[in-house]
């Protein structure tokens, strides 16, 4: 899996020891970090990236993106009045 992490990236690479960082670039002020994870798609790893809010962005798979989509939509639901 590639994302990009819009905060410090130690937190991406404690929980995900197999990683290759790709690259780093700043945009609005703020250091973006892609990284590779060697990683499942189960619900553990979807469960943590929605933790993550703002702060991670899926690359790919198409998958993973379109799974939180989902979820995110539905959420967003519980909230509509």
């Amino acid at each position: 899996m590639t994302i990009d992490f819009y905060y410090d990236p130690v937190y991406v690479l404690d929980r995900f020891p197999n990683h290759k960082i790709i690259s780093q670039h700043t945009e609005n002020g703020q250091t973006v970090t892609r990284i590779v994870l060697e990683t499942n798609d189960g619900y553990g790893l979807k469960m943590w990236l929605l933790m993550q809010g703002k702060q991670v962005k899926v690359i790919k798979p198409q998958s993973i993106q379109t799974a939180l989509q989902e979820e995110l939509q539905q959420t967003l639901k519980l909230y509509d009045q």
